[in-house]
């Protein structure tokens, strides 16, 4: 089926199809191949199932126009992938399948989405939907509505998670965002909440990732942050349930110097200018409403920056190799109870609670030797 005509150069014919209450979910009907090439196809209350449809055409030459389609789906089970390459696929209340690709627009609302991707100038909008296995690409905006995914998700492009309401995205495989050479802005916002078993933000191209108002991001294993840039702001959350590395120059910085507790918790081992075995540069900074907490051994490597410019670091262990600036903010390092009593009698400290920055350092320094004369001045 070919609805409309590009015909030659500036000489396109629109058509217009109806579709209505065809198919059952026993016996979809199949329609075969639909090129919406000029015009609309509007389906309503059926169910289809096989063939193909495309809405729109990028094709510029000798005998045709880039030409733009219009499918509009009501009430509808759309089974076979809608690609829309040129035009506008607008669904509502219904459940298909869709790739926006070229300088397509997809307007999605109270649907159920098999899978979704985009790619290039595409622009999508998904709100109050259920999203089954998705790669987000171009500009896409989702709100008020979860994801589901079991194989992992690529994000390339501008994304919103939470535009406007939550969004609750659980993935039992890898988020990856950043994964190529393109620029990619990657905001979750509104509360929402990802949810992934593990989590990779790469600087393939520019990588940016910001979370903010509320916002948490969960990981299970590994989350790993790669010449990408992170803020974590407005009350947001980072929660490492396993390791989580940085690592490359771009910076990661936690709190914006406003009153709302902004945080990264990490069960594991905090990384910071190491990638599996290797050791590299990275910048971690933590600014006043900024916490991070390490419940096992922070590694600042000899490449990396810690900046703690306010806020509250808190390590269990501490493996300072590259550079800490304290320039304000708290920090709190290894009770001296980690320490033997032997050591802790040389320093002259009881071994009680989690002291100050400067004492505590010390006494990390003095775990493995004597403390020189100006240290111990220092303590007393």
């Amino acid at each position: 089926i070919d609805i409309g005509d590009t015909g030659v150069v500036g000489d396109q014919d629109p058509g217009t199809l109806y579709i209505e209450g065809i198919g059952t979910p026993a016996v979809p009907r199949d329609l075969g191949e639909v090129f919406v090439l000029v015009g609309q196809l509007e389906v309503n209350n059926v169910i289809v199932d096989a063939g193909f449809i495309r809405v729109g055409s990028t094709i510029d030459g000798q005998f045709s126009d880039p030409s733009e389609g219009t499918m509009v789906v009501r009430l509808s089970d759309v089974r076979e992938q809608v690609v829309v390459r040129k035009g506008l696929l607008t669904c509502q209340a219904s459940s298909m399948s869709f790739a926006v690709l070229d300088a397509g627009v997809a307007q999605i609302d109270d649907c159920l989405v098999r899978s979704a991707s985009g790619t290039g100038l595409s622009q999508t909008s998904i709100v109050g939907s259920t999203i089954l296995g998705v790669g987000f690409r171009g500009t896409t905006n989702v709100s008020d509505s979860s994801i589901e995914s079991s194989n992992g998700t690529v994000v390339e492009g501008t994304i919103t998670i939470g535009n406007s309401a939550p969004v609750f995205w659980d993935d039992s495989g890898t988020i990856v965002v950043g994964q190529n050479v393109h620029t990619t802005d990657l905001t979750v916002s509104s509360g929402s909440t990802v949810e992934a078993q593990s989590t990779d933000f790469r600087g393939g191209g520019i990588t940016t990732v910001r979370l903010q108002s509320a916002s948490t991001w969960r990981t299970f294993d590994l989350h790993s942050v790669r010449s990408a840039t992170l803020d974590v702001v407005g009350a947001s959350r980072i929660d490492a349930r396993g390791d989580l590395e940085i690592s490359g120059g771009s910076p990661v910085t936690v709190g914006s110097g406003l009153a709302a507790d902004s945080h990264i918790d990490v069960a594991g081992d905090l990384k910071l200018g190491q990638t599996g075995t290797t050791f590299t540069s990275g910048t971690l900074t933590i600014e006043d409403g900024g916490y991070v907490s390490v419940d096992g051994t922070l590694y600042i490597r000899p490449a990396a920056t810690l900046n703690l410019n306010g806020g509250t670091l808190r390590v269990t262990n501490l493996v300072e190799e590259g550079t800490l600036n304290e320039n304000g903010g708290t920090l709190i390092v290894p009770e001296a109870g980690a320490l033997s009593s032997a050591i802790a009698a040389v320093l002259g400290l009881a071994l009680v609670a989690p002291r100050s920055r400067r004492r505590d350092a010390l006494l990390e320094r003095g775990s493995a030797g004597a403390p020189s004369s100006l240290d111990q001045e220092e303590i007393a």
